[in-house]
């Protein structure tokens, strides 16, 4: 994120909003959305075959049983642009400007929006689609429900100071962001899953981020003195290795709780992954795998509290320019 930030409200309007370099919402759940924590292992929807989604609506959803998902980007294999975003060969209808989505139900489909998306009803689905700009779902205290399955966020150039998808209370499945310096925001209430998603990070200097530039994350968690409860990440690729990067988990605010982090390849940030519990049950981090040499201080921080961490099978690695791992340079323990 930036020192700064100028974003899009509903209806064009442009607005400031800063407060220590992030913006903080107060945020309302909708009543039928409840934290619920998740095993991780149970809790994989299929990375393929990368094909529309129901006419229903309705994305993919989780393996049965702690079933693997299948595909090209399956374990032991980590996302990619190639299997992340719109499906190569969707014909697109283009939307020009933004776009708002105010029908409960409303289904997206095979879009390209050349700016942003405001979510403005529940239960809303994007899929097999393009976005230039940034998805909103928060207005006021609100925070209206979506999926977003199959689709690309962001410009193919550029660098929007803004993350790719926000607020709370949706799930983003095979999601490609690029473009934003921050990849997926987490804020009050939470109620947030994303899954074999691949975000590869952008910067903007001080002279377009002022003072410092920007402040780059994979996933952020901003909840401003709120509660943000329930944030699953399983099987993503985060890649800040190119630009000046924060954390690729970003999980240090202290209203945030119940956290899920397993199967994710990650790499760049100051440390790859700041992890401070607070309060709530003790968080889940497996399995993850930390790209060697890729951080300036080090692959993670905790704050001391790895007594409130399952904190195993975690390994520092190399990879090659596919994202493929090349070898396993040795375990990646909890760091105080």
């Amino acid at each position: 994120m930036t020192g700064s930030r100028i974003r899009r409200v509903a209806g064009g309007a442009i607005a400031a909003v800063v407060l220590g370099g992030c913006a903080f919402l107060i945020a309302k759940a909708p009543s039928y959305l409840a934290a619920a924590r998740v095993d991780a292992a149970r809790d994989l929807p299929s990375a393929g075959p990368r094909s529309p989604l129901s006419p229903s609506g309705v994305p993919p959803g989780p393996a049965v049983g702690g079933a693997p998902p299948s595909g090209p980007c399956a374990l032991p294999r980590y996302p990619t642009p190639a299997c992340t975003g719109v499906p190569q060969g969707t014909v697109l209808t283009t939307i020009k400007g933004d776009f708002t989505a105010a029908t409960t139900g409303q289904v997206v489909n095979a879009k390209h929006i050349t700016g942003n998306v405001f979510i403005r009803a529940n239960n809303v689905v994007i899929q097999n689609s393009e976005i230039d700009g940034t998805i909103y779902n928060d207005q006021g205290s609100q925070r209206w429900s979506f999926t977003v399955t199959d689709t690309t966020i962001g410009p193919a150039s550029g660098c929007i100071g803004q993350p790719a998808v926000n607020d709370s209370n949706y799930v983003a499945v095979r999601v490609r962001s690029r473009g934003h310096d921050d990849g997926f925001r987490f804020g009050p209430p939470g109620n947030v899953k994303i899954y074999d998603s691949y975000v590869e990070n952008c910067y903007n200097p001080p002279s377009l981020a002022p003072p410092d530039g920007s402040h780059s994350d994979g996933v952020q968690a901003v909840c401003g003195g709120v509660p943000c409860v329930g944030l699953t990440v399983v099987h993503n690729t985060f890649d800040g290795r190119k630009v000046p990067t924060t954390n690729m988990l970003n999980l240090t605010d202290p209203a945030l709780s119940d956290v899920t982090a397993t199967d994710n390849l990650m790499g760049g940030g100051a440390y790859i992954v700041d992890a401070w519990w607070h309060s709530g049950p003790d968080w889940t981090i497996r399995n993850n795998r930390f790209v060697d040499n890729t951080w300036t201080y080090g692959a993670v921080s905790t704050e001391d509290t790895c007594a409130h961490q399952h904190w195993s099978g975690n390994t520092l690695v190399t990879i090659d320019e596919h994202y493929n791992v090349t070898s396993t340079v040795g375990p990646q323990p909890c760091i105080e």
